[in-house]
């Protein structure tokens, strides 16, 4: 039985970690495009200087006589269409990154543990059935 809430504490734990709480973060054309990119395998977004946002994925992208060549998804509206990037570096504004936040899904543990918990006592405290006593007719309403 012990090993049974070990294993169940586990899993909730690996879940709320894989689908945690991300925050995006902008860096430095120059810095993502030397030093990060080669290191991180996580989608990102640029920004041109046109303020077009385009996502780029991951492993699609290379860089070539200062111009980036990639596939990605591009903002238009409310759509959102897979694009051919080819993009000079000079009109791209900055990058952003998505970075787990910790604090936000450690937020989110607690607020739904919070919740539970409430629901808990709720289901404790009534004796005789569910808190609120419904009428079993529309003629009790009024």
């Amino acid at each position: 039985m012990k090993l049974k809430k070990v294993f169940l504490y586990l899993l909730i734990f690996s879940f709320l970690n894989y689908v945690g709480c991300y925050s995006s973060r902008a860096v430095d054309k120059e810095i993502y495009f030397s030093e990060m990119a080669t290191e991180s395998m996580d989608d990102f977004t640029i920004i041109t200087i046109r303020d077009e946002i385009i996502e780029i994925k991951w492993n699609t992208f290379q860089i070539m006589q200062d111009t980036l060549y990639a596939d990605g998804l591009k903002e238009e509206s409310i759509f959102v269409k897979p694009v051919d990037v080819k993009i000079a570096l000079t009109d791209i504004k900055y990058v952003e990154i998505d970075e787990p936040d910790d604090l936000a899904t450690a937020g989110c543990v607690v607020g739904i543990g919070a919740l539970v918990f409430l629901v808990i006592i709720a289901i404790a405290w009534s004796s005789s059935g569910p808190l609120i006593d419904w009428p079993s007719s529309w003629s009790e309403w009024n």
